[in-house]
């Protein structure tokens, strides 16, 4: 089934693609740098913590950067919706989960959320402008899980190349599509916390995030023991009443409930207490070690940058 899912899925972005080469569609040109981060497989690669660490490459170099983010599981992702630089926390109801973790990561950066990622540029553009000095115009876009937005012509094509097996990943793209592309390979973790005090507690995870045996892996190589495990979906929505529940039921059976960054920024929007819980935090190692900082550079000297 894996199998035909893929078929289908990448035969359909084969056509796409092929329409954009023949010039039945146009990619638009926009007026800063592009760089896409994507993958051509399903589920939870690394991706949005890749974009983070980019991020923080380009405010550390003085760019002004923006990234264009879809905002999934958001009411955002149906419109248009832009979070400025220092902008308070925006719930994640709105603008998604990955993208209150870009937030809350990198606060010093443009966020544009919505689906048709070509018009929220045009509209945060025009946003930024009607700023005058207080916020400085974006100067660089990120396209965050950006490989199949063809609307958008990119300078840099970052593909994350997925850890696990292929016979149990789904793809969006045929494998040999990406030959010759600039190809990544992210190993992605999850870091918890460091306080030795709270190494000896029973965890129980609880995730809704794309590869959830990488959170269980992550906390067993951390020499954390796990006793429970409950996975929804990715981008699951909670509830506060599922929330107050499992923590009443972690309580009474001696267990501390860990969860991921990505969930975090939800359950804290629905009022939890950062002491009910530990938060696994994302932590990526790229190889080779120096592909971010040369698809910078690459994409600024594209356009004439410096």
């Amino acid at each position: 089934m894996i199998w035909v899912l893929s078929a289908l899925w990448c035969s359909v972005n084969a056509i796409r693609r092929r329409l954009y080469e023949l010039g039945l569609f146009r990619s638009a040109r926009l007026q800063v740098p592009v760089i896409s981060v994507g993958n051509i497989e399903a589920g939870g690669t690394g991706k949005t913590p890749t974009v983070i660490k980019l991020v923080k490459m380009a405010l550390a170099r003085g760019r002004v950067p923006v990234v264009l983010t879809r905002g999934y599981g958001g009411q955002w992702s149906r419109g248009v919706g832009i979070i400025e630089p220092g902008a308070p926390a925006v719930d994640p109801g709105l603008c998604g989960d990955e993208a209150a973790l870009i937030q809350r990561e990198v606060p010093q950066a443009w966020l544009g959320v919505g689906a048709d990622r070509l018009s929220v540029w045009h509209e945060l553009l025009s946003h930024s402008q009607q700023q005058g000095r207080s916020l400085a115009p974006p100067d660089l876009v990120i396209l965050e899980d950006g490989y199949q937005h063809l609307q958008i012509a990119r300078d840099v094509d970052l593909i994350v190349l997925g850890q696990g097996r292929p016979s149990r990943r789904i793809f969006r793209e045929w494998p040999g599509s990406i030959l010759g592309r600039n190809c990544i390979e992210v190993t992605a973790s999850l870091r918890g916390p460091d306080s030795e005090s709270e190494q000896g507690l029973k965890l129980w995870l609880v995730s809704g995030i794309g590869n959830p045996e990488r959170f269980e892996s992550s906390a067993l190589k951390a020499g954390w023991t796990v006793s429970k495990r409950t996975d929804f979906s990715d981008h699951a929505r909670y509830s506060r009443d599922w929330l107050d529940k499992a923590l009443d039921q972690a309580g009474q059976a001696g267990l501390k409930i860990a969860i991921t960054g990505k969930d975090w920024v939800k359950w804290a929007a629905l009022g939890v207490s950062g002491d009910s819980v530990l938060v696994f935090e994302p932590e990526v190692e790229i190889r080779p070690e120096a592909a971010l900082p040369q698809a910078l550079d690459l994409a600024l000297r594209s356009t004439g940058s410096s």
